[in-house]
């Protein structure tokens, strides 16, 4: 198991006895599941404002794998990467949200309010419009698949080709499987 070691006030990830696997560089350093970490860099002070993670500016994060090779750099300057879920992961760059896979190939640009991977090439999407509280899905092209005219409140992860979901109506609001 691969954990984390401090020195002189920077992070690097190292292997089950301690031996450094990066240079000390990173303010922090947080493990994004499948072998993967998301290693940050400060790169603005904290001017004491309430941060969004994802529109959070003062840190770029890059991905290392468990052998500690960068798999995408600092400089792709994503101030976000979320979990990742069948080798893709949300990623974030200048407020809008986009998914890459591990190797830092782009799946969908970063030009959504927010989007995560549901598997099987699903994307929960986020709209822009503040008035809809609906869960809108999409596919790899933008495509959208279940609209939010659908009135899912949320939608979970596709397994073979199904997710629950929470469906809501003017009368009752009720757990589905779609």
């Amino acid at each position: 198991a691969n954990g984390m070691v401090f020195r002189n006030g920077k992070w690097a990830l190292a292997d089950a006895i301690g031996k450094p696997l990066t240079d000390f560089l990173y303010d922090n350093i947080v493990y994004l599941g499948e072998g993967f970490f998301k290693a940050g860099v400060f790169v603005k002070p904290n001017d004491g404002s309430l941060i969004v993670e994802y529109q959070d500016t003062r840190m770029v994060y890059a991905i290392i794998d468990k052998t500690g090779k960068t798999q995408v750099g600092l400089n792709k300057g994503y101030n976000y990467i979320s979990d990742f879920h069948e080798g893709e992961c949300t990623v974030a760059k200048n407020g809008r949200c986009g998914i890459i896979d591990s190797n830092g190939n782009i799946i969908i640009a970063c030009k959504y309010k927010y989007v995560q991977p549901l598997g099987e090439e699903h994307y929960l999407l986020s709209a822009d419009d503040p008035y809809n509280k609906y869960a809108i899905i999409i596919n790899k092209s933008g495509n959208v698949l279940i609209p939010s005219a659908m009135q899912y409140r949320s939608i979970g992860e596709f397994h073979k080709g199904i997710a629950i979901a929470s469906h809501s109506t003017a009368e009752d609001s009720k757990w589905v499987l779609i």
